[in-house]
């Protein structure tokens, strides 16, 4: 077997020798409690080693941002986006316009500092990103008009939304989320929670924290429309274009890469803004829902000039 995967890995690309290699997949199944059986561990540990490769080629590259190993490195590319990234565009909401209002803007805003952010949160295997970009945004809003920050809750969308497309772990859209919490409410995350699979729908309407009386969004493609909302609004919840490699192992920096879709279409990932910054160029602080073992523990940067990977082509927010 020893020999088998000395072929396979030579045969990929894998610049490892066998030894180093079997530390290196023996510390990552200890870290991320991984238990692979015969065949599939030597094919996983392949898939392992030639992400680190691509890890380590990248970075040596000096680009603006880095990668590194995390929780996902024993998927390939295709798995993961397969799993993980579950926005879908829903070109037939009924969709009220932002009508931004100058005003003096802060070089620097985080809507964590002012209470408006609960912590980060995982969708585990399942593509409800839309969910939780949704309910980021939600969260943000409540704490505006009441100044209190309740978790509410991701499964009740994933469970009970079926409109505009919306399709549970399969994918969905944050404005069709916003159309099932203005027509049904929304209960907290303690009542309703998170399982990360679909399930029957268990809506009770006696639980309902919150309404909403519609949403708003940011006009498509304008940098500075959304630089006023987020920076007057609070948190924005934005779909992007994380298909590029990189974005699986992402580790901290501004992310910037080489190529990366805008249009609607390709955007096939929610996340929220919850900010932004100026150093060492202007970025969104984005807050992601793969838990704290990604990114910046669990949050990002992107780059602000030309609708990085169209974080400005479908954003919005609700109404309360």
């Amino acid at each position: 077997m020893k020999s088998v995967i000395i072929v396979l890995a030579l045969f990929v690309g894998v610049c490892v020798s066998y030894e180093a290699g079997e530390d290196l997949w023996a510390a990552f199944k200890n870290t991320y409690d991984r238990t692979y059986e015969g065949i599939e561990d030597s094919m996983r540990r392949i898939v392992f080693e030639n992400n680190l490769q691509y890890i380590e080629k990248f970075n040596a590259e000096g680009n603006s941002y880095t990668l590194a190993v995390n929780k996902f490195a024993d998927l390939t590319h295709s798995e993961f986006t397969s799993i993980y990234l579950g926005r879908k565009p829903n070109p037939e909401g009924k969709r009220e316009p932002y009508y931004p209002v100058q005003t003096t803007a802060n070089d620097t805003v985080d809507w964590r500092d002012k209470g408006y952010v609960t912590g980060i949160k995982d969708q585990g295997q399942c593509g409800s990103c839309w969910a939780f970009s949704a309910i980021g945004s939600l969260e943000g809003q409540y704490f505006n008009k009441t100044h209190k920050l309740v978790s509410f809750s991701e499964q009740e969308l994933v469970d009970c939304s079926k409109n505009g497309g919306n399709a549970g772990c399969q994918g969905g859209d944050m404005d069709a989320a916003f159309e099932y919490i203005e027509k049904n409410g929304i209960e907290s995350e303690s009542d309703y929670k998170y399982r990360a699979k679909k399930h029957k729908c268990e809506y009770d309407a006696s639980k309902v924290v919150t309404k909403i009386s519609g949403y708003k969004d940011i006009p498509s493609g304008s940098i500075s429309a959304m630089h006023l909302a987020v920076g007057s609004v609070g948190p924005i919840s934005a779909a992007m274009d994380a298909s590029h490699d990189s974005f699986q192992f992402y580790s901290e920096g501004i992310y910037h890469p080489r190529k990366c879709g805008k249009k609607d279409n390709q955007l096939d990932h929610g996340v929220l803004a919850i900010g932004y910054g100026v150093t060492p160029q202007a970025y969104w602080l984005m807050k992601n829902s793969w838990g704290t073992d990604w990114g910046m523990d669990g949050y990002f940067k992107i780059a602000q000039k030309e609708n990085e990977c169209g974080i400005c082509t479908s954003s919005s927010y609700p109404i309360m």
